[in-house]
C-alpha cells in the first residue's frame, strides 16, 4: 500500500512538473480578470473573465479525461503482452517515459517509449503491455499508464470546479442584484 501511495505521489509531481506552465497562465489570467473587473463594468468584466476561465480549464480538463477513458477501454478490451521494460527515457527534461520491447500476437517485435510511472528502478524487468489491435496508437501499460492519466485528472479537476462554482456564484449574484 506505501507503494502505492508513493508512486501516485511521484505520478502527481510528474504532472505538476509537465504542466506548471499551464497552471501559471491560468492562475494569471485569473488575477488579471478580477483586477481589470475592479477598473471596469466589475460584474460583466467578471463574468467574462469566469466564462474564459471556465473554457480554459474544460480545455485542459476534457482531453485528459477522454485519453483516461481511452486507455481504461484499452486495458479491458485489448490483449495483454508479456513485455520487457529495458530503461527509463528522458525525452524531456522535467519528466521521464519508459521504453518498453513486446511481441504481439503476429509475433511481431515492437519497440516503444511510454508515459508512465514505474515502481522498478532496476532494468530490465517485466511489464504488461496492453494493446487493441496490435496497434501502436492504442497501446498502454496498463496501471502505470493509468497512475499517470488519473494524476492529470486529478490536477485539473479543482480548476474545473472552481471556474464552475466561480460562475455559478456570480450568475445567482447579478440575478440578485442587478448587473451594476
Amino acid at each position: 500500500m506505501k507503494k502505492i501511495i508513493k508512486m501516485f505521489i511521484l505520478a502527481l509531481w510528474f504532472t505538476f512538473l509537465r504542466i506548471r506552465k499551464v497552471l501559471a497562465a491560468i492562475l494569471i489570467f485569473w488575477l488579471v480578470s478580477f483586477l481589470v473587473g475592479i477598473f471596469l463594468s466589475p460584474k460583466l468584466m467578471e463574468l467574462v473573465w469566469c466564462i474564459g476561465i471556465f473554457g480554459m480549464s474544460l480545455f485542459l480538463f476534457l482531453p485528459r479525461c477522454k485519453q483516461t477513458v481511452g486507455d481504461i477501454y484499452i486495458i479491458r478490451k485489448g490483449n495483454r503482452y508479456n513485455g520487457i521494460c529495458l530503461g527509463m527515457t528522458r525525452p524531456y527534461r522535467s519528466a521521464s517515459s519508459l521504453f518498453v520491447e513486446w511481441t504481439d500476437s503476429d509475433n511481431m517485435k515492437h519497440k516503444r517509449s511510454f508515459n508512465a510511472t514505474d515502481n522498478k528502478s532496476k532494468y530490465p524487468h517485466n511489464v504488461n503491455v496492453y494493446s487493441y489491435n496490435n496497434k501502436p496508437k492504442y497501446t498502454n501499460l496498463g496501471w502505470r499508464t493509468l497512475i499517470k492519466d488519473f494524476g492529470y485528472v486529478l490536477t485539473f479537476l479543482p480548476f474545473v470546479i472552481l471556474s464552475v462554482v466561480m460562475l455559478c456564484l456570480l450568475i445567482s449574484d447579478m440575478i440578485k442584484h442587478g448587473i451594476m
